[in-house]
């Protein structure tokens, strides 16, 4: 289901926004949590540290796993039908410029001693 029809003066069900809630957001917080309110209390910051550096080879796998699975996913040729005329492509180039220009002025402010004492 990737688009529901709105029906004037009807609300969409607790049922629908289930189904289409994304569930990955809902293991980010509980992995959160374990490690914020179990791991860290238990084991301590060397105990935790201990168990990232031996789970950063896993956690890159994973990831590039997930950005395959994305990939795969995705419908080129349905794609090549909304790129027509060449808008979305010009839209994202200015949105990724924006994006660059404002990341490099908070960047400047926040390390350039604008902000805060330059640490240097």
């Amino acid at each position: 289901m990737t688009k529901v029809e709105p029906i004037e003066g009807k609300r969409p069900s607790a049922r629908i926004l289930w189904e289409r809630f994304p569930k990955f957001v809902l293991g980010f917080l509980f992995a959160s949590a374990l490690a914020s309110f179990v791991f860290v209390p238990v084991l301590g910051a060397e105990g935790t540290e201990a168990i990232t550096k031996v789970t950063k080879g896993f956690r890159g796998w994973f990831f590039a796993m997930a950005f395959v699975a994305i990939g795969l996913e995705s419908n080129f040729r349905r794609l090549t039908k909304h790129l027509a005329g060449g808008k979305p492509i010009i839209l994202y180039a200015v949105g990724q410029s924006v994006n660059v220009v404002l990341t490099l002025l908070v960047a400047w402010l926040a390390f350039g001693g604008v902000l805060f004492p330059s640490p240097g």
